[in-house]
C-alpha cells in the first residue's frame, strides 16, 4: 500500500492505495474510526483487488477542514484522482451513507455495494433517546472522557475495549471536535433507494444500536435484490469484530456484478 495525500474541494485526504489491476474496492470508514479500520481485511484483499481507502476530513491522517464539504464529494475526488471510473463502494456506518449517497446520484460510479451498519441521508434518527441527549451534552461540555464512554456502551457492546477499538474512538473524538460544523449533510437518499440497481449487501450486527437496526433493515427492505446478512454477537464495529464476514461479502458482490451473472 502506497500513500499520499489527495486534493479535495478546499483542503485534502491521505489516502492509501495497493495499485495493481484486480477489480476495485474502495473502502469507507464509519464515523467511529478512521482507515485503519480496515487492517483486518486489507491484506487478504489486496491480493485479489486493487484497494483504496481514505481518511475523511479532520479523522486520522487528514488535515481538519477549514471549510464546507460533503463526504461524498471527497469521495468523487478520491475516485477521479485514481482512476477509477467505477468501483465496488464497501463503507460501514458513515461510510454507508456516503457509499449509498453516490450510487442515488451517480450509479455508473458505483459497481456493487458493501453496507455494514449503515447510516442514510434523511434518515430519522430519534435525537430524543436517551443516547443521543448524552452524547449530545457531552460534546456541548466538552467532556471527551464522557464522549468516549457513551460511544463504548452504545457502538461497542458487543466485545472488549481493546487498544484498537479505542484507538479508533479516539481518533472519531478528535475529528468531531475539529470539524466545527463544517461537514454538510447530503439530500435524503431514502426515497430513492428502490432505483439502486447494482448488487448489494447489507452486514448487521445484532448487538447495534436498535435505530441503526431498524435503519438497516430499511435499506435492505428497500434495494432491490439486497441482501442482509446479520451477524450474531456483533456490534457496530463489524470490520474489526467480523473481518472474514466484509471479505467474503466483497467477494460475493463482485461475483454478482459480473458480466453474465445475471446479478
Amino acid at each position: 500500500m502506497t500513500s499520499q495525500m489527495v486534493p479535495v474541494a478546499g483542503g485534502q485526504v491521505w489516502a492509501r492505495d495497493s495499485g495493481g489491476d484486480g477489480p476495485p474496492v474502495v473502502l469507507l470508514h464509519s464515523g467511529l474510526g478512521d482507515s485503519r479500520m480496515w487492517d483486518g481485511v486489507v491484506p487478504e484483499l489486496a491480493a485479489d483487488h486493487r484497494v483504496v481507502c481514505f481518511d475523511v476530513r479532520g479523522y486520522g491522517h487528514s488535515p481538519a477542514p477549514t471549510t464546507h464539504f460533503t463526504t461524498v464529494a471527497d469521495l468523487v475526488a478520491v475516485l477521479d484522482h485514481f482512476g477509477l471510473e467505477r468501483a465496488v463502494l464497501a463503507g460501514c456506518s458513515l461510510g454507508g451513507l456516503t457509499a449509498i449517497d453516490l450510487a442515488v446520484t451517480d450509479p455508473g460510479r458505483v459497481t456493487a455495494l458493501v453496507l455494514m451498519a449503515t447510516g442514510l441521508s434523511g434518515y430519522p434518527w430519534p435525537r430524543d433517546e436517551p443516547y443521543f441527549v448524552e452524547f449530545e451534552s457531552a460534546m456541548a461540555q466538552g467532556d471527551r472522557d464522557e464522549v468516549r464512554e457513551a460511544c463504548l456502551r452504545i457502538w461497542a457492546a458487543g466485545g472488549p475495549r481493546d487498544p484498537e477499538v479505542l484507538g479508533q474512538l479516539e481518533s472519531a473524538i478528535a475529528a468531531w471536535f475539529s470539524s466545527n460544523g463544517y461537514p454538510e449533510d447530503a439530500p435524503s437518499a431514502m426515497e430513492k433507494l428502490t432505483g439502486i440497481e447494482c448488487p448489494t449487501i447489507v452486514l448487521l450486527g445484532d448487538l447495534d444500536y436498535a435505530a441503526v437496526v431498524s435503519c438497516n433493515e430499511l435499506v435492505a427492505q428497500s434495494i432491490p435484490g439486497c441482501e442482509l446478512i446479520r451477524l450474531p454477537g456483533v456490534d457496530h464495529m463489524i470490520a474489526h469484530r467480523a473481518p472474514r464476514a466484509v471479505i467474503d461479502a466483497i467477494s460475493r458482490v463482485l461475483r454478482r456484478s459480473a458480466p453474465g451473472s445475471g446479478g
